[in-house]
């Protein structure tokens, strides 16, 4: 069975394409009877639009990427980044944002990682893993990617920067560990 098109909803809806989009987008007046004709429409043919073709549209991919150049098992055993996932998507979904997670094996990789999100495969990119004079914070800038950094970055940038206040935290676990007679931390 073949997909939907913008098309099926207009013949079904006795309209134009254009007159579909405009009713859907709001870009242009249309009356109340004529959208409600093609929201119908949509509904019994149980259409979405195309991503591709919105993305052409507004040149937006309506995306945001997370590239980690780490090995696989790591992320799949470390507890920080489901829950970084699952908050990310949580605040992603309510513009029905996408959120692109791509893992590389090395700073080549990586590079060509975000050469290609500035070719319209995101609008953007959360930077994690930062490090004192970190390469990627220039790189990014120089490519013109919209990045927020997550994390400490103490460098002047440009992008906005999302830090945690872990100092207190951090003191209870040793204080912890000294209490418990470690000595080497």
């Amino acid at each position: 069975m073949s997909r939907t098109t913008i098309a099926d909803v207009a013949r079904e809806a006795g309209v134009t394409k254009a007159t579909v989009s405009h009713a859907l987008s709001g870009n242009r007046p249309i009356s109340d009877e004529t959208k409600a004709k093609v929201l119908a429409a949509a509904e019994k043919l149980n259409w979405a639009p195309s991503q591709s073709a919105r993305a052409l549209a507004t040149r937006r991919a309506n995306a945001v990427a997370v590239v980690l150049a780490r090995d696989p098992q790591v992320i799949a055993n470390d507890s920080f980044f489901p829950a970084f996932i699952a908050g990310v998507e949580s605040v992603l979904a309510e513009t029905e944002t996408a959120l692109l997670l791509q893992v590389v094996s090395g700073r080549d990789a990586e590079e060509r990682a975000y050469r290609t999100l500035t070719h319209g495969r995101a609008d953007g990119a959360l930077l994690l893993d930062l490090r004192t004079d970190d390469w990627r914070v220039p790189f990014l800038d120089d490519l013109g990617l919209p990045t927020v950094l997550v994390g400490a970055y103490d460098q002047p940038t440009g992008f906005s920067c999302v830090r945690t206040d872990d100092t207190a935290p951090v003191r209870e676990i040793i204080a912890h560990l000294r209490a418990a007679g470690h000595e080497r931390i």
